[in-house]
């Protein structure tokens, strides 16, 4: 982000960019206002939303964490996956993965679709990119 939005080959990228971001509370977002600076200079083509398990509570007053903040931002994500050319980026703990896909999986299913097909296309398109350790 900080390449693309303020750096060297800023604006070079003409796609969009969602950061959806997992930490315990605020206090431990890193650079948070280099991250708000970059909103704010192009709002149209980056979207943050933090994930903060210890400050927030989803719908049923569970922690939030990335799998439900995605699962209340469904609509805005399943509008996504119908681009061909939206890249997905996961990164983080082995154990996130599986919840992750959960929620895709219901979200697409909201919609009719299927996470299974479209993630084996995203694939084969290298356009799924996961690294969890």
């Amino acid at each position: 982000l900080s390449s693309e939005f303020s750096g060297r080959t800023k604006g070079q990228h003409k796609g969009k960019f969602w950061l959806i971001l997992g930490v315990a509370e605020t206090s431990a977002i890193l650079y948070p206002e280099e991250l708000a600076d970059y909103v704010t200079s192009d709002p149209e083509r980056l979207r943050i939303d933090y994930a903060l398990s210890r400050e927030d509570k989803d719908e049923e007053g569970r922690k939030m964490y990335i799998q439900n903040k995605m699962r209340l931002c469904g609509d805005d994500i399943w509008s996504w996956l119908q681009d061909p050319k939206f890249h997905l980026y996961m990164c983080g703990l082995k154990a996130m993965e599986s919840g992750v896909h959960e929620a895709l999986a219901d979200i697409c299913s909201s919609h009719g679709g299927d996470w299974q097909k479209i993630l084996t296309r995203m694939r084969k398109e290298g356009r799924y990119h996961a690294e969890v350790y």
